[in-house]
């Protein structure tokens, strides 16, 4: 069982790894945009050096559309590496540096681009804040800081190199400089305070029902109170002969299946407004009602239908049994003072696991007790699924005995 260390570890992980994710897909949109601007400018600078129109001051060469060529060149495989790869955390400072070096590039060998003049400081300082924002749309903290460090190099280098003398608007357009970084940066902090937000909310809605992280996420802490009693439909579900099936695997490769396994029963569950209360290695036990009560018992059959059905997706010989009852249960935060969860607890969750268990004897898919029966419509074929008496029992633990139903989908 992982400590509590552990499991803030693997949460946290997690949600770094959303948040890389979003890095990515912001790369790729970023890498989009310097292909295609760097393709529509050669393509005018390409229309100027044949005369169709004045696209620059001077007339485009040779070498203007040789360094065209390079520009898009790069962007374009700076785009490939980006859709070949999953996640390269070190690709960013290569591109920001490259970035900053196309523009000096052009600044030395571009004619159609004013080296000398009033307009020369202006456009460095142009250059350098664009750049630094092209950067922003990575929200990357440490991507930023390096942009920082590499944009003020390169105004620096650049009016040192291009501008022979001190000028007297220098000092207010380094003053500015540096104001624009500073609330890039503050805008890149609070983007990812924001991130890591919705990431460990996004983290949560894998096991609550995104309707009370909604209410935790608006200050609502009723819902998790130190106790209350709710009337819910407690889902269990278990996988037939596991321990023989996973005895024939690696441990990584039982990690694996279960990872896999788990993932997919899971957004059955939540498909059908369900919570995820716990994991006990290939069991299941779900709630639904907490947030939504209507239809709570329909919602935990229906959950049951889509979780059978889709097994095979993993592996067609794979067997689980599901057992549904709804009744009163305590639901609360329950633990010890350094650890608790949020979970229910009480005789129907007892009797939802024991009915589980009588899938195995009665050969069933899904069973279900009769107090979920009656809050099922009438009709049910509409849902798709019909319901078989099977037999009234005296489960282990009950005194007395309760009549347990056969969900059969069609």
């Amino acid at each position: 069982m992982k400590s509590g260390k552990q499991k803030l570890a693997y949460m946290l992980a997690i949600v770094e790894q959303i948040r890389s994710d979003r890095e990515w897909k912001n790369e790729r949109i970023l890498s989009w945009f310097r292909f295609s601007t760097s393709f529509v400018f050669s393509f005018f600078d390409l229309l100027a050096y044949l005369g169709f129109l004045e696209f620059t001051n001077v007339t485009p060469t040779r070498t203007t559309l040789l360094i065209d060529f390079f520009l898009i060149l790069y962007g374009a495989i700076v785009l490939k590496i980006v859709y070949q790869y999953t996640f390269l955390s070190k690709l960013k400072y290569f591109v920001i540096l490259f970035d900053y070096f196309t523009i000096i590039l052009i600044f030395k060998f571009d004619l159609t681009v004013a080296t000398k003049g009033d307009t020369l400081l202006f456009t460095i300082f142009l250059a350098t804040f664009y750049f630094y924002f092209l950067n922003l749309l990575r929200y990357s903290k440490s991507g930023t800081i390096f942009a920082m460090f590499i944009a003020i190099s390169f105004f620096e280098w650049n009016r040192y190199s291009l501008l022979p003398v001190d000028v007297e608007e220098l000092l207010p357009m380094r003053m500015a400089l540096l104001i624009i970084l500073f609330i890039g940066y503050a805008i890149i902090h609070s983007q990812d305070k924001m991130m890591k937000e919705v990431g460990t909310k996004k983290l949560m809605e894998r096991y609550l029902a995104p309707e009370l992280v909604d209410h935790l996420d608006k200050g609502d802490k009723s819902q998790l109170s130190t106790g209350m009693s709710k009337n819910l439909a407690i889902l269990f579900s278990d996988i037939r002969s596991f321990t023989s099936f996973s005895e024939k695997l690696k441990p990584d490769e039982v990690v694996r299946f279960l990872n896999e396994y788990l993932t997919l029963m899971t957004e059955q569950i939540l498909s059908e407004d369900g919570m995820i209360d716990k994991f006990i290695g290939d069991a299941i036990l779900a709630t639904y009602g907490l947030t939504k009560t209507e239809n709570k018992s329909l919602h935990a059959v229906l959950s049951a239908i889509k979780m059978i059905q889709s097994i095979s997706k993993i592996d067609p010989l794979l067997k689980i049994g599901i057992g549904i009852h709804t009744g009163n249960v305590t639901v609360g935060n329950i633990g010890s003072i350094n650890r608790f969860d949020f979970t229910v607890i009480g005789d129907a969750v007892n009797l939802a696991s024991r009915i589980e268990s009588l899938t195995k004897v009665y050969q069933c898919g899904i069973l279900a007790s009769e107090s979920t029966i009656f809050e099922l419509p009438k009709d049910t074929k509409q849902y798709g699924f019909l319901i078989r008496e099977i037999d009234r029992v005296r489960v282990h633990g009950k005194q007395k005995a309760v009549t347990v139903f056969e969900i059969i989908p069609i």
